[in-house]
């Protein structure tokens, strides 16, 4: 199911063992455990984080703001643990930027937070990286959050 050559990939567990590939717009549930992984496409450094609903900016990879933003060149490089969707409203948004060089985390999770902060445009426009490294590139995919009622 689904694509798992896209740059980052997000897979629901289900049970002790399987696990779904999540798709673009896809919905999720809060509880749900989500598995993020990425494929290496050549540039060396990348961030991974995502904003939800509630303009929440969680940082993936590196696990910390100081930790090394190389990645390992290989296919399907999963993040050594799971997130747990909490019950933030609306949707959670996973960006992966990329670049040749190494990266500021803290200038990425800034970028992140000022586009939190425009909730009309969050799920959809981009981060803005221009004044950082005209190099960077960036991917992005929506989970939309669903409702258990």
């Amino acid at each position: 199911k689904g694509d798992e050559k896209g740059p980052i990939l997000i897979y629901r567990k289900k049970g002790r063992t399987e696990k779904e590939l999540l798709k673009a717009n896809d919905i999720a549930y809060p509880g749900d455990l989500l598995q993020v992984a990425y494929n290496f496409s050549g540039q060396q450094y990348g961030v991974i984080l995502s904003i939800d609903g509630r303009g929440v900016v969680t940082l993936h990879y590196p696990e910390t703001e100081t930790g090394s933003t190389k990645l390992e060149p290989r296919q399907k490089v999963g993040l050594k643990s799971a997130y747990e969707l909490d019950d933030a409203p609306d949707f959670e948004r996973f960006f992966f930027v990329t670049s040749q060089k190494p990266i500021d985390v803290k200038r990425i999770i800034e970028r992140a937070e000022h586009l939190a902060a425009k909730k009309e445009v969050t799920g959809s426009a981009p981060l803005n990286l221009d004044t950082l490294d005209k190099d960077m590139k960036q991917n992005s995919i929506l989970i939309k959050k669903g409702d258990r009622k």
